[in-house]
């Protein structure tokens, strides 16, 4: 009947502390009471404010959160079952907590055992010799406590008032430490108990002060692609307490790239990190000394990554797009790139509530360097682009819900029309081979046929969305691989799962990645990059080597001219370097720009890698287009 805390951090302050989530107490309900009331109104934050709520099903039967990005939500369509739901709350320094409460749903009454709560510790400093106990915290799942009673443990003397309250005085107390106890019992005979201690001093106690140790430097050898070193020691033997001691050490994470590593013995004063990754990581101390008072201090580790020849990139504008918007897709046919869809930044004084849907299309002659703009019939976002011979499509999408809409602009006739897939979604994965088009997502592969203009479909062995797909040569012939992908976006369930398509027997067959994971660049056998349940990685299959800093990217971070393979920046922490491939030399350099460019998308045509964003961190819309050499 205990809820777990986890703290997180993304582009956090140092000195921020972290919020505290509260998902409230568990609760327990009786069909046919299908529905229940989730709460996270005592989350807070010591320091600021929290500025985001996200309520998420972690386990159990279907059940329907109503308002997940509310502090207080219903939960409706209940089944018999344990539900275990979690909040994660965000403050407006970047840092995450998480709690969970649990549901128990029951076709017929079922007693639970009550949770006893004697509160916080206290301290007292004489002349003061008198306090009150308070146990109006427990609580039962079932809200039925009958009685409480409390108990001197130990200490010296002192005089309950009222032993059976759930709120009493203590009076009578003297120079030393006391423990008391609170047992609750509910009315079917279960009970649980807690305890509480009351400290009494002559002077006021002098708080401890944590000292996490000097920051830590981890080195990544890009040549063998191992950190050095793979483990390491977090220190706080220099922590103190001026008037008295230490008792307890505890040593947390609360801000990593990556999530594999483990602290070894995180209650001693000294703690071992392994299983580590290339990232960067924020560990907090926390020191209670034997007055019950707390101190913390934090402790950066950062890794540099060595071994690797850099190169000079640089960045040279080509044109602006007619709207600023996070850009959905980017294709190119005979010369010609669109930049297609997306989110269109917000106008005006009164911007119209909810997303801003963009039909806009810009497109980039490069022969003649000249610019012109379309319009998608739907405006929406979420959608994928495929060229194959003269025509590009621009298919599926969301607009205020999924579309199967496919605008189809031919390069001979300069016309654009529309047709329909037989299956709607967003954030499909599409490829061209031969005369066909593929269209991947959710719980289909849609096939068009070119030559008869006719759509068909097969049901993929599992429903899932942000899907890689690619070309892979076989014997007698090529196959297309559609891999990964993320199962359940409320709960950020990834998939392992790889279909397999035979053109030539049109079927389906299954395998797995080596991990469940989304986010690869995938082209000629080679999977780079990407996010697994773990957080992202920089790890490469297919060849040798591996990406200089975890990467996951979008549909259009890779290009490949000549000899040259680009991994080009997306969620990298690193925004002014990117990955360069030769597959000539087989031998990896970085690109080295002289500014950081985010977000970023990146193309190529005719020699020359094409890139649209924004300079310095933006705001999440863009309408830069640059020309990448290096």
């Amino acid at each position: 009947m205990s809820c777990q805390k986890e703290i997180s951090c993304y582009d956090c302050i140092v000195d921020n502390k972290p919020p505290i989530a509260k998902a409230g107490n568990d609760k327990a309900i009786i069909l046919p009471t299908d529905s229940v009331k989730l709460d996270g109104s005592g989350s807070k934050d010591p320091d600021g404010t929290i500025i985001d709520y996200n309520w998420k099903k972690i386990s159990g039967p279907d059940a329907t959160i109503k308002s997940s990005k509310t502090v207080t939500t219903a939960v409706n369509n209940l089944e018999e079952g344990i539900f275990v739901f979690e909040l994660m709350v965000t403050d407006n320094g970047g840092l995450s907590a998480k709690d969970t409460v649990k549901i128990m749903v029951d076709k017929v009454p079922v007693n639970y055992p009550p949770i006893a709560n004697a509160g916080p510790d206290q301290a007292l400093i004489l002349p003061v010799t008198s306090t009150s106990l308070d146990g109006s915290v427990s609580w039962d799942p079932d809200n039925n406590i009958t009685s409480y009673q409390w108990t001197k443990l130990s200490g010296p003397a002192a005089t309950i008032s009222n032993a059976n309250a759930v709120q009493t005085q203590l009076t009578g107390l003297v120079f030393g430490v006391y423990y008391f106890e609170l047992k609750v019992t509910d009315a079917g005979g279960l009970y649980s108990a807690d305890t509480v201690k009351v400290t009494v001093r002559v002077v006021p106690n002098v708080p401890p002060i944590a000292n996490a140790g000097s920051d830590i430097v981890l080195t990544y050898n890009l040549q063998s692609c191992t950190l050095e070193p793979a483990s390491f020691n977090l220190d706080g033997t220099v922590s103190t307490d001026p008037d008295g001691t230490i008792d307890f050490y505890k040593w947390e994470l609360i801000f990593t790239d990556n999530a594999t590593l483990k602290i070894i013995n995180p209650g001693n004063v000294i703690a071992s990190v392994n299983n580590l990754l290339p990232g960067n990581y924020i560990f907090r101390l926390q020191v209670t000394d034997n007055d019950g008072v707390t101190d913390d201090d934090t402790v950066l580790v950062n890794t540099v990554y060595t071994n690797r020849p850099e190169v000079m990139a640089r960045l040279i504008p080509v044109g602006n797009l007619s709207q600023a918007r996070k850009v959905s897709t980017v294709g190119i046919v005979n010369n010609k790139i669109f930049f297609a869809g997306g989110i269109a930044a917000p106008s005006g004084p009164l911007p119209p509530p909810g997303p801003n849907y963009s039909s806009r299309v810009d497109i980039y002659d490069i022969p003649t360097n000249t610019w012109s703009t379309a319009e998608l019939s739907q405006a929406r976002t979420d959608l994928t682009a495929v060229t194959s011979g003269n025509s590009i499509y621009f298919a599926g999408g969301f607009a205020y819900g999924p579309t199967s809409r496919v605008d189809v602009y031919n390069s001979s006739t300069d016309l654009w029309t529309t047709i329909e897939m037989p299956n709607a979604g967003s954030k499909f994965a599409s490829i061209a081979m031969g005369n066909k088009l593929f269209v991947a997502g959710g719980d289909y592969l849609n096939i068009y046929d070119e030559t008869i203009k006719r759509w068909s479909s097969k049901k993929l062995s599992q429903s899932r969305t942000l899907i890689t797909a690619m070309a892979v040569k076989s014997i007698p012939n090529t196959i297309l691989a559609f891999m990964g992908g993320v199962q359940d976006k409320s709960s950020g369930q990834l998939s392992s799962r790889i279909d397999y398509y035979d053109p030539v027997a049109d079927a389906l067959s299954v395998s797995e990645l080596s991990e469940p994971k989304y986010g690869m660049i995938a082209t000629a056998g080679v999977l780079a990059g990407g996010t697994t349940q773990n957080g992202i990685t920089n790890k490469v299959e297919g060849m040798t080597g591996c990406l200089f800093q975890p990467n996951s990217f979008s549909y259009h971070s890779y290009g490949k001219i000549n000899n040259d393979l680009v991994f080009f920046v997306w969620d990298g922490k690193v925004k002014t370097k990117f990955d360069i491939y030769n597959v000539s030399t087989k031998t990896w350099s970085i690109g080295v720009l002289d500014r950081a460019i985010t977000p970023s998308l990146i193309i190529s045509e005719g020699g020359i890698f094409y890139v649209v964003g924004a300079l310095g961190s933006g705001n999440g819309f863009y309408n830069q287009v640059w020309k990448l050499e290096f």
